[in-house]
């Protein structure tokens, strides 16, 4: 990584703490879309598993 690089992954971090805060607006907003709550929790987990910073991801 470049120090251009760094510099600009420095400046998009985000505060864990602040990321969940976002995260689980972001669920509660989400779930009147799920009538039970299992499905509901599922999608959660998904979505962050689509944020997740790893190389691969799949279903």
């Amino acid at each position: 990584m470049t120090q251009h690089e760094d510099h600009a992954a420095s400046a998009v971090s985000i505060d864990p703490s602040l990321f969940q805060e976002k995260f689980d607006e972001l669920a509660a907003e989400l779930a009147p879309l799920f009538a039970r709550r299992k499905p509901r929790a599922h999608a959660a987990a998904y979505v962050r598993g689509l944020l997740a910073d790893l190389p691969r991801k799949n279903c």
